[in-house]
């Protein structure tokens, strides 16, 4: 089965009717981080989003003592810092690769 192919770079088509409709208005290209936003190491900001996301998992209401869902707060603060938003600090960003 073939995934559905989505367009990203095209408007949608604004309605009168919906509230959450807004133009977005583009202030900067770069991307807006607070002053102390490296002043945690990567593994102290995983343990903090584990905490808070295993706080979501459980106002949820899904089971965290389940063998399927024990690590997933886990897994996922790693991915959030390690993949998702690892591009955020200049330290880290290298050249990319003409592929």
């Amino acid at each position: 089965m073939k995934q559905k192919e989505i367009a990203l770079n095209i408007r949608p088509i604004r309605t009168d009717n919906d509230p959450f409709d807004e133009d977005h208005v583009v202030g900067s290209w770069e991307t807006p981080l607070r002053e102390d936003a490296f002043e945690r190491t990567d593994s102290e900001k995983i343990d903090l989003i584990e905490g808070h996301f295993r706080e979501i998992m459980i106002t949820l209401g899904l089971d965290l003592n389940d063998d399927s869902l024990k690590g997933t707060p886990r897994r996922v603060a790693k991915m959030f810092v390690q993949e998702v938003f690892s591009g955020l600090n200049p330290k880290k960003q290298t050249s990319r690769q003409a592929f």
